[in-house]
């Protein structure tokens, strides 16, 4: 566990919007918390998603929970980042 300083927090919580590939080949743009689009980056380095895959995810979700596609790309990301750190024990 790090020691985050209120400048890192605050640039967490600030929005940024991404043009993301979706599974068919188009794009399209996703606006998120720095936070999440870091989970994202981790996520595709580090255990072999893409951002299609992603994109995919979050469409079904979208269409199962009656959300935003950017809500559910978010709550996608926090999902599988949250099931990859219970695996590393952090």
């Amino acid at each position: 566990m790090g020691f985050w300083t209120e400048y890192k927090i605050e640039r967490w919580i600030e929005r940024e919007t991404r043009e993301i590939s979706l599974p068919d080949g188009s794009t399209r743009s996703c606006t998120a918390f720095r936070l999440v689009w870091e989970q994202a980056d981790s996520l595709v380095l580090l255990n072999g998603f893409s951002y299609a895959e992603l994109a995919g995810y979050a469409d079904e979700e979208a269409r199962l929970q009656n959300l935003g596609f950017d809500e559910a790309f978010s709550g996608i990301v926090a999902w599988l980042d949250g099931r990859r750190r219970e695996r590393w024990g952090i």
